[in-house]
């Protein structure tokens, strides 16, 4: 048994439908946190202590139990809401934690990080890309060495698509002073493979920057677990 699982377990024997006010100090979560660290706590009452406070007969942890029945990756301010109790602020709380872990994922561990194979990219730029349940297109900026400086979304889409205009796109990379580009956009189906659209987008991209003087790197789509990248297949 995991030690989430047993965790877990522990919080449904302590848990109780009164207020986590009215535990024991020593099992409130936010007490146990600050003694002893956010990774001795279970997920269950991590979130307990985004929400803050529980609902009308049921506590915190309670609350928190059945935020989990959700993945974490596939959690969205619009299926918590479905949950009985959860209002906007208490989603907007966990939603920005969500984020807040996504955002350190991205954050490179080395000062001198250079990317130098789309496996790299992939890694670099997945957690920010985690859980989204529309298409978005984005665009990695880099230096001469091939260190990473910026990530700007260009669009987002409503479903299995996203339009944007390469102009559009191209203004922004060359306010930014980059200079080259790896454009990464994910596909919420979970299959990397390219669309027909997406290679001809990818030629169009190519053209562009070539025309502007910029290095374009790659095209990468984003699945669920895996990714294709154009610079791969020699596209």
């Amino acid at each position: 048994m995991s030690r989430e699982d047993t965790e877990k377990q522990g919080v449904k024997k302590r848990s109780s439908p009164k207020s986590i006010r009215q535990w024991p100090e020593s099992e409130r979560p936010r007490e146990r946190l600050l003694k002893w660290g956010a990774d001795r706590l279970s997920s269950a009452e991590l979130i307990a202590i985004l929400l803050g406070s529980g609902v009308k007969g049921r506590s915190a942890v309670e609350v928190a139990r059945d935020c989990l029945d959700i993945p974490l990756r596939e959690m969205s301010a619009d299926r918590l809401s479905r949950i009985s109790g959860l209002g906007p602020g208490k989603i907007a709380r966990i939603m920005a934690g969500l984020e807040m872990g996504r955002r350190l994922l991205a954050e490179g561990s080395e000062e001198d990080l250079r990317l130098r194979s789309s496996a790299e990219v992939y890694t670099y730029v997945r957690p920010q890309f985690l859980g989204r349940k529309e298409e978005v297109f984005s665009v990695l900026l880099l230096d001469t060495k091939n260190r990473p400086q910026r990530m700007i979304e260009i669009a987002r889409g409503n479903g299995e698509s996203v339009h944007f205009l390469l102009v559009d796109l191209f203004q922004k990379v060359v306010q930014e002073k980059a200079s080259a580009l790896i454009c990464v956009h994910n596909h919420p189906s979970g299959d990397p493979k390219p669309s027909p659209e997406d290679e001809h987008l990818t030629q169009k991209l190519r053209e562009g920057a070539h025309i502007l003087g910029l290095r374009f790197l790659d095209h990468i789509i984003l699945g669920h677990s895996s990714y294709y990248s154009f610079a791969d297949h020699g596209a």
